[in-house]
């Protein structure tokens, strides 16, 4: 009990911090880095947007600390009830393992952004994919660097190559993916056919690599013409920004997604939310190349869950755009589920909980690539107080385009969405 009540301090002290007048008690010692180790992000996250919304209320609430214990006390007994707060010695030797460092660039909305690697980011198997994007993304970003760019796309035309004489492998992950997809949009009235997905897939992924090395080597003014927005979807957005002072819009992981951010940001004041990479040097990369586009963005992965809530708050609340990457599995006890390909899955809740709680339209995407062309597709926003009717809105929006445009979705390659779409195709047959 007596640690209960010590983290309960711990996190009054760090709310006193940050949101300086708020009478809280002042004798605890600060060990915020316990509070950072808290595993359940969503909780974390809840709290801090609980907390900014007393803040920027503007009511006497906001000066009223038991409404701040409650809030405390809410998510630190729900993290010791599933025993997920580690002993400080065993925080101090991860700490041990984590290297950081500070990124300073124009592009970050808060300018700078503490980037941390620990000793498992790059993967504990040798072939997997964190492993490999860990060590070929910084070596494909070092030899456009330093190399001519026939010499920086040679890896990549290698590896597409192999990948296209992998599809006669039966049990190619990739190709049994595209083929579960075929199955389960002919339920839809498509008649995909997986070699063409595979094939599409790969060229799509090709293309996307050949925008960032054209956009590092010419500027962004000789891309301009690869991304397409249409001028009706443009003044859709601005009409909902002027009415509802802001405006969220859904991602799915397309392989056109964050090059096309400097297209919309052009058409209407956007900032990316954006979870960065695992490792330090990917990081840095991923900076560079959102800096030549002159997009701006918030970097979430190891951040400070009460700062970004007030962030985004502040951003909704002042004529911005949020766009955000939200078609990631998540299978933690506060997902959302919701009907997907004839099935229940779950999501992560945070950008529509953001929409519901401010009152903000969330606005479906979906991001067409044919190769190096790209074209930004954006639905109808939808305003609700209602969590999982947000929810179903951006993911049946996700659902029509990815069965009608498989290759342009990079998620069909991600192993989690391979076992989806699998489940999925095997209830069909």
């Amino acid at each position: 009990m007596a640690e209960y009540w010590l983290v309960c301090g711990e996190l009054f002290v760090k709310v006193s911090k940050i949101f300086p007048g708020i009478p809280l008690p002042n004798h605890f010692p600060d060990f915020w880095s316990l509070v950072q180790n808290l595993n359940d992000q969503s909780e974390c996250f809840e709290l801090g947007m609980g907390v900014t919304n007393l803040i920027l209320s503007g009511s006497k609430q906001r000066e009223s600390s038991p409404v701040l214990r409650s809030l405390v006390f809410l998510a630190t007994a729900q993290q010791m009830k599933r025993g997920k707060l580690n002993s400080m010695d065993t925080q101090k030797n991860n700490h041990q393992n984590i290297r950081s460092e500070l990124i300073r660039s124009p592009s970050l909305y808060l300018k700078e952004f503490e980037a941390k690697e620990d000793a498992g980011s790059r993967g504990n198997r040798l072939f997997s994919g964190t492993r490999i994007k860990s060590v070929v993304m910084p070596m494909l970003y070092w030899l456009l660097q330093h190399t001519p760019v026939i010499v920086a796309k040679a890896p990549v035309r290698l590896l597409v190559v192999v990948m296209r004489i992998l599809y006669w492998w039966p049990k190619n992950p990739l190709r049994l993916s595209c083929e579960n997809l075929c199955i389960i949009a002919r339920q839809a009235g498509h008649d995909h056919q997986d070699r063409a997905i595979y094939q599409q897939f790969l060229a799509n992924a090709f293309g996307a690599v050949e925008n960032y090395f054209h956009l590092y080597i010419h500027g962004l003014a000789s891309v301009q013409d690869r991304v397409y927005l249409s001028n009706a979807d443009s003044e859709k957005m601005n009409n909902l920004i002027q009415e509802y002072g802001g405006v969220l819009i859904a991602v799915p992981h397309n392989f056109g997604s964050a090059f096309s951010g400097f297209k919309m940001d052009q058409a209407f004041p956007l900032v990316l939310v954006t979870r960065n990479s695992s490792t330090i040097d990917r990081t840095k990369a991923a900076i560079d190349f959102f800096e030549r586009m002159g997009v701006t963005i918030i970097m979430v992965r190891g951040g400070n869950f009460f700062e970004l809530t007030r962030t985004l708050f502040s951003l909704l609340k002042s004529g911005k755009v949020i766009g955000a990457t939200v078609d990631s599995l998540d299978r933690s006890e506060s997902r959302v589920e919701v009907d997907m390909f004839g099935t229940r899955i779950g999501f992560n809740p945070w950008a529509a909980k953001i929409a519901a709680r401010l009152g903000v339209p969330l606005v479906p995407s979906y991001i067409i690539s044919q190769g190096k062309q790209i074209s930004v597709e954006l639905g109808s926003g939808l305003v609700s107080k209602n969590v999982e009717e947000l929810i179903q809105h951006y993911v049946r929006y996700f659902e029509c385009g990815i069965i009608e445009n498989p290759a342009s979705w990079a998620f069909l390659g991600d192993k989690r969405w391979a076992k989806v779409l699998r489940e999925v195709s095997q209830k069909i047959t």
